[in-house]
């Protein structure tokens, strides 16, 4: 279910980009789409954390 919903959301990004960056350039405006880095947070680690069965310095800080 969260593969389905990940992908929905990256489409969904991608999509707004494309429309926005063709509105731009199409209005005499120059803008580009840069490949995306995804940083996304283990909902496990995040879960384990909240029911305190592990401490919260375990979390990635770059998320």
């Amino acid at each position: 279910m969260h593969f389905i919903l990940r992908s929905i959301i990256d489409n969904l990004w991608k999509s707004f980009q494309d429309k926005v960056s063709t509105y731009v350039n199409q209005h005499g405006g120059v803008a580009n789409i840069v490949s995306p880095k995804i940083e996304r947070p283990d909902w496990v680690d995040i879960e384990r954390v909240v029911k305190g069965i592990k401490p919260i310095s375990t979390l990635r800080s770059d998320c």
